[in-house]
Formats: C-alpha cells, structure tokens, sequence
C-alpha cells in the first residue's frame, strides 16, 4: 500500500514540502509498515503452503535477510551522496540510461501491482453480484475504477490510504483468529515441500515491493540519522507478522486455502461478507495512491502531464489494457509469483548492490565484496529459476 513515490524524473524532492519533512520516528516507523504490507499477503498463506509452512517461513527468513541488507546499502550510498531518490541516484553513478530503465521497472511494478487490486476487486464483485450475469459484475467494477485512476489530488486519498491499511490490518487479524478457532480440523498440513517453493519465492520477494519507498520515507524524517534502526524494526515487524500469518493459516486451513485468503471466509454468512466488503473498501481506497506514481513516470516521460484531454484518454487506455490483462489471467498466485521474480530481483538486488559496489568500489573490505557478490547470486538465482518455473507452471495452465 505504497504512498510515496519511489521515482520522479523531474525533481522528486520539490513533492515534499517542509511540512512534510517532519515526520518523527514513530511516525516513519508506521508509515514505513504501511508502504511494505500490500496485496500480496493475501496470497502469502496460499502459496506457503505449496512449498509448506515450515519451509515459507525459512525462505521468507532469507530473503528478508536479502532484501533487508540492499535497503541498508542503498541506504549508505545515499547517506554518502547526499541524494534522496532512488532513481537520481542511478542516474548519477549508473547514468541516465539505467535511470530509465529503473524507471519503467518502478512504473511496472506499480501497474501490475494494481492488475492484482483489479483481479481481487473483480472476484469481489463477482461475489456480491453472483445471482447477476457476469458481465454485470465486470461492467460495475470497470466503472468503479476507472474513475479512481484519473483522481490527481491525492491529498484526501493519503488521508484514507491510512484508513485502508488500518481496515486490511483488522480484516487480516480477523481472519487469523478465526484460523486459529479452527486449529486441528485439517490433517493434510504440509510442513516441508522444497518441490513447491519456487510457487512462493515470488510472491515472498513480492511482499516487499513497498521497499522501494525506503528513500523517500527516510527524506520525509526530522533526523535522517535514525532512518536505519527505523527501517530495521518495521522490516523486522513486517517479517514477523508475515511468519506469523502464514503459519496460523497453513496449520489451520491446509489445502483448503484459497489464492486470495479472504475467500476462504464463509459464503453464507453475512458477517463473513462484510469482512470482504470491508477489504474491497481498503483496496479502493490505496488503490488511486498505488498507482499514481506509475501514472506520473508515464505522463513525465511522455511530456503530456499539461494536457488534460491527452492524459485522461492515457490513463483511460491504459486502466482499459490493466483490466483486460486482469480478467485473462488464470491463477493469483502465478500472477504475484511472476512479477515478483522479474520486478523483486530488478529493485531489490541487482539495482540496490551495483549501486553499492560502484560507489564503494575503493574503499570495501574484501568480506563486504563477499557478501554484496552472494547476495546478489542468491537473488538473482531466485529469480531466474522462479521467473522460469512461473512461467511452465503458466503456460500449463493456459494449456
């Protein structure tokens, strides 16, 4: 549920006025937390269970160790170059062409961030309009969101993107308690499956596609210098609460998971579709924050940001080519494990260590070469088998 922008191609730091440069460290700590918990916990419990919750939690350990380690490193290059966006700073050490290809990475991932809001919001109104044809249900939620996105004051909707967190965190928390009710029920809980762990590295290094917000979160601080504890303990919050999800709904529920978690609710009680409805009135409420940023590296780069008539017809194609993409795609899970591989081993490893090494180059111990070098295998190498295992798990279900 990411509220800052990770990128501006013009001067991102001219979005921030001084008002907004006051934030303490209880207020970035939330916020932090806020940016890092999105769509993808939904399908958390779902495809752990795939590769089984013992073994999720073990690789959702190592890549939050991985993740965690190229924040800090992003980090120092930007303590140490006195620049506070992501991509101003690989257009100074990288050059301008890997500035627009971190770009298109950065508006990407928050476009295909938005298909999952559009696939969970369609399955939703699908639910609530069940006894309706279902080109009904389609037609109601197209008009729904079209709308949204050609919102450009985001000054109320930063107001009720909080409110949207808060109401995903009590939905979230809900359901997780009535697992818990449930304990014991299921016999097919599955511990340990390394055959089904590339279905959840993906969505694992997708969960934290809000670490793109890290800089302009740490730019918004009254003192800069405590960002790191800050950035330490909301990663180590959100980790714990990761394991502590996929655990209770794996153990409770088994295979009768469900890809979107909030489905495995009751279909005949009302109480359990006002959770639903809840979470849908969340998802519409980040949604117009999710994806502006991608809207405003799109209308930038075009150079079409001062022409209304120019931008609505963009954002009404390119809302239209979302939707269609979400309606054709055949598995949640697949999707969120696909975009994870390409856009989490882009942003979260192979941009964040080169940053690191180029600007350190000289002055790295020979440990610290060895570590960035590892973990930049480790990632990488995840993603590729993963990016090549979602796709054949793909293309089957196409087939």
């Amino acid at each position: 549920m990411e509220e800052s922008f990770t990128s501006n191609p013009e001067n991102p730091e001219d979005s921030h006025n001084s008002k907004e440069q006051q934030s303490n460290s209880t207020q970035a700590f939330f916020n932090f937390i806020k940016s890092l918990v999105g769509i993808a916990i939904l399908d958390l419990p779902y495809s752990a269970n795939e590769c089984g919750y013992a073994l999720a939690s073990i690789l959702l350990l190592i890549l939050s160790y991985g993740t965690i380690r190229t924040s800090l490193m992003l980090i120092k290059v930007a303590e140490e170059s006195d620049i506070h966006y992501y991509s101003k700073i690989v257009k100074e050490f990288m050059g301008p062409i890997s500035a627009s290809i971190l770009d298109i990475f950065l508006s990407g991932q928050q476009l295909f961030a938005c298909i999952a809001y559009i696939i969970f919001f369609q399955q939703m109104c699908q639910l609530a309009f069940s006894s309706l044809p279902n080109y009904v249900s389609i037609i109601i939620s197209l008009l729904i969101i079209i709308p949204l996105s050609l919102i450009r004051d985001l000054h109320f909707f930063h107001k009720t993107s909080t409110a949207g967190f808060l109401i995903a965190v009590f939905v979230l928390v809900t359901i997780s308690g009535i697992s818990i009710s449930q304990f014991g029920t299921v016999q097919d809980v599955v511990a340990f499956n390394a055959s089904g762990m590339f279905k959840f590295i993906g969505v694992a290094m997708f969960a934290y596609e809000g670490i793109c917000t890290t800089l302009p979160v740490r730019y918004s601080m009254k003192d800069q210098k405590k960002f790191p504890f800050v950035f330490l303990s909301s990663s180590l919050t959100c980790l714990f609460m990761y394991i502590a999800f996929i655990i209770i709904n794996c153990i409770a529920l088994g295979t009768k998971l469900q890809q979107i978690i909030v489905f495995n609710l009751p279909n005949d009680k009302l109480w359990a579709f006002a959770l639903q409805f809840l979470y849908a009135i969340s998802i519409l409420f980040t949604y117009p924050v999710q994806i502006y940023p991608a809207f405003t590296i799109i209308e930038n780069r075009l150079k079409i940001r001062d022409t209304k008539i120019i931008w609505i017809v963009e954002r009404m194609i390119v809302t239209s080519i979302l939707y269609v993409i979400a309606y054709v795609i055949p598995s949640f899970n697949t999707f969120l494990n696909l975009i994870g591989m390409v856009f989490g081993t882009f942003l979260q490893f192979i941009y964040p260590i080169t940053l690191y090494l180029l600007y350190f180059r000289d002055n790295l111990r020979v440990f610290e070469w060895i570590e960035a070098s590892l973990v930049m295998i480790m990632g990488v190498g995840a993603g590729v088998l993963g990016l090549y295992f979602s796709i054949d798990d793909l293309v089957k279900q196409n087939s």
